[in-house]
């Protein structure tokens, strides 16, 4: 087997399972105008998508560990395109592309802990470290193309075509899939609905699952709500074109990238130093933008708070496959899960209550590195205790 073949078949799910996200957010106030709804509704596509994200990996994580990361490939595509075709028949209705996204992200569920069990099956100790760093580095130009191809199409043509170019993009990883799935290891473990149930209720309470899982949480819900705030803000505060607002948010994707690559050339910062550093990011952001909200201030606000989910992201998911690696899938599925349902939720009630804005972006950048700071030191308690024992 080709080493590099689990990480390429890593970043093309995880790639995949973010296509939704990217390519629609460009074209939300068009199809607010469109339909003559509210800012809100739109934006329930993307929420309505990361709920079915959430839900499915409940399923899809036990389905993996037990059946076979094939079987739950497979399943999670034909769901996705199930959904895709919902929101191609159903285009003329808002109602119709809620539904056919939360179809999606039922599907796009699969590829999301395919990613991360790949990883965990095929690499060990450094190995996985570096091959975490590749796949957040990686899966970061998604965020640079598709908000930009979203843009484009959304000006130049009509955002209902987006929806071809995911069914293709799906079609495209099933092809691939095909041809080379078979060339790769895996871990199965056949366990019943009660196992999985018990395992379940063994990670609720895991103090460590809870922390690393924290990360997630907090980082998803950050980077989702700048998702569908930005487009609102950008369009209409700041009068610019769906694909200006595609060229304009490369640089908060470049700054998710660059924090993803910052695992691999931060080596020498211990994990709880590159922790410390994405923490008080979002903090700097907010009072940026409080002191000066212009275009420029405004972009490099939004780059330094995607430099600090690109190194967060990595470092929770390192943490949660090495303490957790014999249930891989299941610990992903919970993580995953409680993330997207999470982000849905939170997301989806600033959406209702609180108009998109530079204010209140700065309050939820406060907001996230006071969350994270929480969480930094309560990771860190531990350590201290141990080190007082052994010095005792």
């Amino acid at each position: 087997m080709n080493n590099r073949l689990p990480l390429l078949f890593s970043i093309l799910l995880i790639s995949s399972s973010q296509l939704t996200n990217g390519l629609l957010s460009p074209a939300l106030p068009q199809i607010a105008e469109q339909f003559a709804v509210s800012q809100s509704l739109p934006q329930q596509i993307i929420v309505q998508f990361l709920l079915g994200l959430g839900l499915s990996q409940l399923i899809y994580g036990p389905l993996a560990d037990s059946l076979g990361r094939r079987y739950a490939f497979w399943l999670g595509q034909f769901v996705f395109l199930l959904g895709t075709s919902i929101m191609i028949s159903g285009s003329g209705s808002i109602q119709m592309l809620i539904i056919g996204a939360f179809v999606q992200g039922l599907g796009a569920g699969s590829n999301q802990i395919l990613a991360r069990c790949l990883l965990s099956d095929n690499y060990r100790g450094p190995a996985l470290d570096n091959s975490l760093a590749w796949l957040g580095m990686a899966a970061s130009c998604i965020p640079i193309m598709a908000p930009l191809l979203g843009g484009f199409v959304t000006e130049h043509g009509h955002w209902s075509w987006l929806m071809f170019a995911m069914a293709a993009a799906s079609l495209s990883l099933c092809l691939f899939s095909n041809r080379y799935w078979r060339q790769l290891s895996e871990t199965r473990k056949p366990r019943s609905l009660k196992d999985v149930f018990v395992d379940y209720l063994d990670l609720i309470r895991n103090r460590e699952f809870l922390l690393h899982s924290s990360i997630f949480w907090i980082a998803g819900v950050g980077i989702i709500y700048m998702m569908t705030s930005a487009p609102f803000i950008l369009q209409h505060h700041y009068h610019l074109s769906a694909s200006d607002y595609g060229l304009t948010m490369m640089l908060p994707a470049f700054g998710l990238a660059f924090g993803s690559n910052f695992n691999r050339i931060g080596t020498r910062l211990s994990d709880r130093q590159r922790s410390y550093i994405a923490g008080s990011a979002p903090a700097i952001a907010a009072i940026m933008l409080k002191t000066n909200d212009s275009l420029a201030i405004l972009l490099l606000a939004l780059s330094l708070t995607s430099f600090a989910i690109g190194v967060l992201f990595p470092l929770g998911l390192k943490g949660l496959l090495n303490r957790f690696r014999h249930q891989a899938g299941t610990a992903s599925a919970l993580a995953g899960a409680s993330q997207m349902l999470l982000t849905a939720i939170i997301t989806s009630s600033l959406n209702q209550w609180v108009d998109p804005s530079v204010s209140a972006l700065a309050l939820s950048f406060l907001c996230m590195s006071a969350l994270l700071a929480i969480v930094i030191s309560l990771q860190l308690r531990p350590l201290k205790m141990a080190s007082q024992i052994e010095a005792s």
